[in-house]
């Protein structure tokens, strides 16, 4: 993968990364057959994942200075690294369904699983921490302390002029603290889910059930925070490693599924509730340090103390309580013979229930990607022409605005940081026969302005609007 960082028509900065993943799961199970009072399954799983990137950051050309504010050159590499995780786990389970009558079932089941994660980086090197060296009188400054060139800046190194000064390549410093942790971690986590049929045309269900996702770590040797001098053991270095903790979950839900009308109608109606406890959260934000080495929020007020540039902070953390509830129904019906209406509504109240977090207190804000309100409506005709069969189908879809990233929550002003509201048409239509199928469709009809997310990598937000699209298939 090669990609333009900056998101500008200037060649500032971009990164080059190669990946390499193996992955390898086993899962067995064994059931009861036949019609029995009581129904088991029982089952084992076991799983490994490994993964590898190698990542390097590259300076372009229109970097100087003066400009970006960064102390760095056309070719630099701030960051360089190779990452590995590996993650392995087992689990057991078990699920049983006792049969109280024809109309009645009661299921109870649970499954106990253990996971590992472990991350370490090698050959791990950040320039940022080398700055730039003035040439003065056709010589370069020394090296900073504990930085080095690289091996292929064996040559005469290119002079670039910013600002009225000349200025070659600060080197690299080799980071070699905090490169490796781990953690590990169990779960047990039970259902139980009553279903009642009274007849073939509906069927009521209230479960209860739990699940979770395993603890993690994370390792950042290439921030800034780990210096020349806590490099070369002359400062005490901060710890640039963080850990997360096992989000667990807790889902209620009560519904019902049913025919109307001749069963020429299906109504699926369903209300929920989901509790979070620690649930893990994608933090992305920009630290300095103070004199001190304590680091602190580059965007808050602390931060005028600061000595040093700015260096992201991305990491997982974790919301003590949370909270989603809401409802669904959805209803298809057939009129005549040939039309088919459907309609879907959600409501969700999703949010924070107690997290004081790194950006400020969310309690009671909106949780990410969590819309209030999602409508969808469409109606399909079908016909028959030939040896073959037609459709042409118009679809409606709205989704009320969302906050898409948790440092945004907070901010004073919400577009573009949280979306609007929007509503998308589709149209689609198609003709198969025998072995052949051909379908058109129409994305975004009425070309609709809408925007799912925002990147603020670069020194100005950017959106990524959605355009009218045409496919033939």
């Amino acid at each position: 993968q090669f990609e333009d960082l900056d998101n500008t028509g200037l060649d500032l900065f971009n990164r080059s990364n190669e990946y390499e993943s193996e992955s390898f799961s086993q899962e067995f199970r064994l059931a009861s057959a036949g019609d029995n009072q009581v129904d088991w399954m029982v089952g084992a799983f076991y799983y490994e994942d490994d993964f590898e990137v190698r990542n390097r950051i590259i300076t372009g050309t229109d970097t100087v200075p003066v400009f970006t504010g960064f102390l760095t050159v056309p070719g630099d590499y701030p960051n360089e690294n190779q990452q590995f995780v590996e993650r392995e786990g087992w689990a057991v389970f078990a699920d049983f369904a006792w049969h109280i009558n024809d109309q009645l079932t009661l299921n109870i089941g649970g499954r106990y699983s253990y996971d590992e994660d472990t991350q370490y980086w090698k050959n791990t090197y950040a320039s940022f921490a080398c700055g730039t060296r003035e040439v003065v009188g056709g010589v370069p400054a020394p090296l900073a302390p504990a930085c080095e060139l690289r091996p292929d800046q064996t040559g005469p190194l290119p002079v670039y002029e910013s600002g009225g000064s000349l200025y070659v390549t600060g080197g690299r410093m080799a980071q070699r603290l905090f490169t490796e942790n781990d953690t590990d971690g169990n779960d047990f986590s039970p259902r139980i889910a009553l279903n009642w049929k009274p007849n073939e045309d509906h069927s009521f269900f209230a479960t209860i059930s739990q699940g979770y996702r395993p603890a993690g770590v994370r390792v950042a040797p290439d921030s800034d925070l780990l210096g020349p001098n806590e490099q070369l053991g002359l400062a005490v270095p901060v710890d640039t490693r963080s850990e997360f903790d096992k989000e667990k979950v807790t889902n209620y839900e009560l519904g019902w599924k049913g025919y109307l009308n001749n069963r020429r109608t299906r109504v699926e109606f369903s209300i929920f509730r989901i509790d979070w406890e620690d649930m893990q959260v994608r933090l992305g934000r920009f630290i300095c340090r103070l004199a001190d080495g304590t680091p602190v929020d580059a965007s808050s007020s602390a931060s005028a103390g600061c000595v040093g540039g700015v260096t992201p902070d991305n990491r997982v953390d974790n919301a003590d309580e949370a909270r989603s509830q809401g409802a669904e129904l959805s209803v298809q019906t057939l009129l005549g013979n040939n039309f088919e209406l459907a309609g879907a509504v959600g409501y969700m109240d999703a949010e924070f229930k107690d997290y004081d977090s790194p950006d400020g207190d969310l309690s009671g804000k909106d949780l990410t990607n969590a819309p209030e309100l999602t409508v969808a409506l469409s109606g399909q005709y079908n016909w028959s022409l030939g040896s073959g069969n037609g459709y042409i189908r118009l679809e409606s879809n709205f989704r009320k605005g969302v906050w898409t990233r948790q440092g945004d929550i907070l901010a004073s002003n919400d577009f573009p940081l949280k979306s609007d509201d929007f509503t998308v048409v589709n149209l689609r239509a198609g003709y198969s026969w025998e072995q052949h199928r051909v379908a058109l469709s129409v994305i975004n009809l009425l070309e609709e302005d809408y925007i799912l997310g925002i990147e603020t990598f670069a020194p100005s937000a950017v959106v990524l609007p959605h355009p009218r699209t045409f496919s033939l298939n």
